[in-house]
């Protein structure tokens, strides 16, 4: 949509990368990195003598393990879903490290960026565990999110279009006639899309508020329909 208002969005309703060189792999989950064995030889195999016979019939040796260090990295779910560059400092015994991490788009929470620590005379990798900060207006479980709006009560009585952001951009929508606080209205593959084209689904909350101040007149139009309105919600 890149930001356009075009026609209403269809709804259905429910209640209620490019890496840089210091770039290695993204990890899943709790997985540590580890060093995977190389070839190489032992001296005694050339003349016979120290080694075991399982080390001269491979040939093989186990280079040293290689130190990594875990940090956790806390970013907005627009800036996962976009993709984005972070400067973060890192203490390593009083010295004070600038490393840049390069975030791919489409991460989800609890991945690792490693980053090999080389480049900034670190002798060890350094994972990055990712995590999406907490927002009052946006949330996301799985690859869903929830967008919460807020309604005027004649708005949610006689619907509205609204316009609604999404992470691709912003969309207008229909809401429907007597609409309920706490409604919400699903948008298909609206939602969150992760490193592998998988989508989610964008649903819109709905609240509905009273505005802050009425005039004279809105006030009078506010007793009448007290007077007048037999409904009452308490009783049903």
């Amino acid at each position: 949509f890149g930001g356009q208002q075009g026609g209403s969005y269809t709804y259905s309703s429910t209640e209620g990368a490019d890496f840089s060189d210091f770039f290695n792999t993204i990890f899943g989950g709790s997985q540590r990195a580890s060093s995977s064995s190389g070839m190489g030889f032992d001296i005694g195999d050339l003349f016979g003598g120290g080694s075991s016979s399982s080390r001269r019939s491979t040939g093989r040796t186990r280079p040293p393990q290689r130190q990594s260090y875990e940090s956790e990295l806390e970013i907005s779910i627009e800036e996962g879903y976009k993709g984005t560059s972070r400067e973060v400092s890192l203490n390593f015994g009083g010295d004070i490290k600038n490393i840049t991490v390069k975030i791919p788009k489409g991460i989800t929470p609890g991945k690792k960026i490693k980053v090999k620590g080389d480049k900034w005379g670190i002798d060890g990798d350094i994972l990055f565990k990712i995590k999406f900060r907490e927002s009052k207006e946006l949330q996301l479980e799985g690859l869903n999110l929830t967008r919460k709006i807020q309604l005027l009560p004649w708005e949610a009585y006689f619907g509205e279009k609204v316009v609604v952001d999404t992470l691709s951009g912003k969309i207008k929508i229909d809401i429907p006639p007597k609409t309920e606080s706490g409604k919400r209205l699903r948008l298909s593959k609206k939602g969150y899309i992760d490193l592998k084209g998988n989508t989610g689904d964008l649903y819109v909350e709905v609240s509905i508020v009273n505005p802050p101040n009425l005039s004279k007149e809105e006030l009078e139009m506010y007793k009448k329909l007290k007077e007048k309105s037999n409904y009452n919600p308490r009783n049903n």
